[in-house]
């Protein structure tokens, strides 16, 4: 009993090492990305982000079917881990051009900077500047009626990008 003990606790130390050794998931789409292609780059559009952006592929896989689009969204990711991997999950796969979803902070620099701004925040919110009930079920990850409200928007600005 103490030998299955003592594997089961080096099996948890191993494991929490090994991901400790790839911290910001760089190696999570490395095959995925050698796998596409170099030629069709002139559409092509990169979604980058945290547990919204991974379960829009999850909810509604039909919404990237049939298009350049390309998720890389990971579920718990945050700004350090997503700023470590930006190169090799979106500037290394050529995206057509970069389409941002900013905060209200941000909106100011788009703008400056000429870059699309896509407002999900203003369709989705309650009167408690909240994720509406009917779009969601925790308050912050949308659900497939959420996602459907996000698509028309993302699309506008990917089109307004690509003109």
């Amino acid at each position: 009993m103490k030998d299955y003990l003592l594997l089961l606790i080096l099996l948890f130390f191993s494991t929490e090492m090994s991901f400790s050794q790839d911290w910001a998931n760089l190696k999570r789409f490395q095959e995925a990305n050698s796998k596409l292609s170099t030629y069709d780059t002139l559409q092509r559009v990169v979604f980058m982000g945290n547990s919204i952006t991974e379960g829009w592929s999850n909810i509604r896989p039909e919404f990237f079917e049939g298009k350049p689009y390309v998720n890389r969204g990971i579920s718990g990711q945050t700004t350090p881990q997503m700023l470590l991997r930006f190169r090799q999950d979106v500037i290394e796969l050529k995206p057509a051009e970069k389409v941002i979803k900013l905060n209200k902070l941000m909106q100011w620099y788009a703008k400056e900077n000429t870059l699309v701004y896509v407002d999900y925040f203003s369709a989705m919110v309650n009167s408690k500047n909240g994720l509406k009930t009917e779009l969601g079920t925790d308050g912050v990850h949308p659900n497939a009626l959420g996602y459907s409200i996000m698509e028309p928007l993302v699309e506008a600005g990917i089109a307004t990008t690509l003109k």
